[in-house]
């Protein structure tokens, strides 16, 4: 309500109102009220109430005349939301609450595609009716995606009431399928100036060839043989890329692949891993990006597959792949054993596991690999340990079974001991 009084802040100015019990102040700091705006809230919607304004005439030494007047509120409305304007990257809520700005009023979404989900809610308590609008870049949201819409609303002498509703925007992507794969890429993360279409189709063909090599070395089918999908995706991702059944990959990332990709023929490292990701299981996984880097060996052997490190390095084949890995990443191998650490801890990194695991796959084959990886994904849980150490310890002791090598001597003595550091005991057969 809009207040004015004859003179401001003298003493006698009041705003009162009656709740049909008593009458209770609105503005009377010490009865010297000033003129301007003022809300009343905790108001009992459809109610009926009374308003006193009151004033001191200091000129005639006399109260002013009782202003009063009675005002009805509106009922509780009823609620409701609309979900309108889906796009590829937006929609809007048109929502309408029961009582206006009740403290449980509350509209958002939640994301729950990536790992660990994200709540994403621009009103929490205190909502008013009207259009929301969840939008990209703001709230990240992704083309073809479906969110989960959340409202929240107070209603009068009852319990506060939620609602849910699914939205699935438009597809904004670029959609290319193999036999086993789907790529969805924004339409400027393959415009001719990126990448041409000859090469963009080599590429996805190669991913295909990864797809049935990492099948053909483990023997596992992921999602029970469904197809594995690959999003460009604006999500705020920490990583490049991460894996899953869905294969997200930082858009701002994608440039880069893709520019190696022509430039320079590429299969895509970063793609290869993902993938080598999706074909491990949790029966032999002890060390995950160690499996993830290995298994990749297998594709640039036996499909002479190239990956690109910048600066115009290109690897080609098993022999640059396992090269990499004693001294051309970041805790290579040689790093690890051979350089000084500055900080006091076991010498062990996964990328120094797999140039170990690459030496023994020199003397052995991949034969063992196959029959090993089988054992584990046929009898887990069964006779596999539950231990990272006891799963080292029984892949090698079946790739010695299969191989008649004994493959633990092949390790060397510092690597044999410091393995057994990290992992928590002794490297052995069981």
């Amino acid at each position: 309500m809009n207040v004015t009084f004859p003179v401001e802040g003298i003493c006698g100015n009041i705003l009162e109102f009656h709740d049909g019990t008593r009458w209770r102040t609105i503005a009377y700091p010490g009865g010297r009220a000033r003129s301007g705006t003022y809300t009343v809230t905790g108001l009992r919607p459809g109610g009926a109430y009374h308003l006193r304004f009151t004033f001191y005439d200091h000129q005639h030494l006399r109260w002013g005349p009782d202003s009063r007047h009675g005002i009805t509120l509106q009922p509780p409305r009823v609620p409701s939301w609309q979900v309108t304007d889906i796009r590829s990257n937006q929609f809007t809520i048109n929502v309408v609450f029961p009582v206006e700005g009740a403290h449980a009023n509350s509209i958002g979404i939640y994301n729950g595609r990536l790992y660990g989900g994200e709540w994403i809610i621009p009103v929490w308590n205190y909502a008013r009716s009207g259009l929301y609008t969840f939008r990209y870049p703001n709230q990240g949201l992704e083309p073809g995606w479906t969110y989960l819409a959340w409202k929240r609303y107070h209603v009068p002498n009852a319990n506060d009431q939620r609602a849910w509703k699914h939205v699935t925007l438009l597809e904004g992507h670029t959609r290319f399928q193999t036999r086993d794969l789907a790529f969805y890429f924004e339409p400027e993360d393959v415009a001719p100036n990126r990448i041409s279409p000859a090469t963009l189709n080599t590429f996805i063909d190669r991913q295909q060839t990864v797809h049935d090599g990492l099948y053909r070395l483990t023997g596992m089918r992921r999602w029970r043989g469904q197809r594995m999908y690959v999003r460009s995706s604006r999500y705020r991702l920490n990583d490049i890329a991460w894996a899953g059944e869905t294969i997200f990959f930082n858009q701002g990332a994608i440039g880069e692949m893709f520019r190696s990709v022509q430039n320079h023929g590429c299969w895509s490292f970063t793609m290869m891993h993902e993938l080598s990701h999706n074909f491990d299981h949790r029966a032999w996984n002890f060390a995950p990006e160690f499996f993830a880097n290995f298994k990749m060996a297998y594709i640039m052997d036996r499909y002479n597959a190239t990956i690109y490190e910048g600066g115009g390095r290109v690897r080609i084949g098993l022999a640059a792949y396992r090269q990499k890995f004693y001294d051309g990443v970041n805790m290579s191998y040689r790093r690890v054993f051979y350089e000084p650490w500055d900080y006091a801890r076991p010498r062990y990194h996964q990328d120094a596991l797999t140039y170990s695991f690459l030496r023994i796959q020199q003397s052995i084959g991949w034969g063992p690999f196959y029959q090993t990886f089988r054992y584990f994904y046929e009898n887990y849980p069964t006779t596999v340990p539950p231990s990272e150490l006891g799963k080292i310890n029984l892949f090698l002791t079946r790739l010695r079974d299969y191989s008649g090598v004994d493959v633990i001597a092949l390790l060397r003595p510092h690597e044999r001991h410091y393995y057994g550091l990290w992992f928590g005991g002794t490297i052995r057969y069981i």
